[in-house]
């Protein structure tokens, strides 16, 4: 196989009988260290079906807000992309990538949903991570939640019809992982007090 594009060592890495997830994530954060090769890394492996492809991407994208010297190049968009794009996946690695972007984008007050399609996205992120079956992926999301509920961006940034929904999960989490999460959910209290 020709390997004169990172690409093609991306794709190869990727491919191998036993692929080493090390270097294929190792081989993503190189390609991702700038903004053209995050955007192609983003545009080519985000839908693949190829779950370590996609989960590698999402290493130089959760870290991009703090590496790149001007993160406001259009990270948010990016990443609101890549989140559309992983759909529906269930893969605990790629769901916390997401949320570690989201969390570093809303650090540097760059977050923002702009349109019906990124609210929809956003929302149905944070479901698929409150449902997720590790608890660690449940907790995280709990504290991204608050950062952006503390932040005022919580409610903004998923679509309304979507708030009840996360608020009933969270109140079920709440019900039956009370012990185990109850310091992220306190930390949501005005998130789930009605106004």
């Amino acid at each position: 196989m020709n390997q004169d594009s990172p690409f093609d060592r991306f794709e190869a890495i990727a491919a191998a009988r036993e692929v080493d997830e090390f270097a294929l994530n190792t081989e993503a954060i190189r390609i991702g260290s700038d903004l053209e090769g995050l955007r192609e890394l983003v545009r080519r492996y985000s839908g693949s079906s190829n779950v370590l492809l996609v989960r590698a991407v999402g290493f130089p994208l959760a870290s991009a807000p703090w590496d790149f010297d001007d993160p406001d190049v259009g990270l948010n968009d990016l990443t609101l992309e890549f989140i559309s794009a992983t759909g529906t996946t269930d893969d605990g690695g790629t769901l916390s990538m997401c949320m570690t972007a989201l969390q570093g984008l809303n650090a540097k007050d760059l977050f923002a949903t702009r349109t019906d399609a990124d609210r929809s996205s956003v929302a149905w992120l944070l479901l698929r991570c409150l449902d997720h079956a590790d608890i660690n992926v449940r907790a995280g999301v709990l504290q991204l939640m608050a950062h952006l509920s503390d932040s005022g961006r919580l409610q903004p940034s998923v679509a309304p019809q979507m708030v009840a929904r996360l608020k009933s999960r969270i109140a079920e989490l709440a019900e039956t992982e009370g012990d185990e999460l109850s310091v992220e959910l306190a930390d949501l209290r005005d998130f789930l007090t009605p106004p």
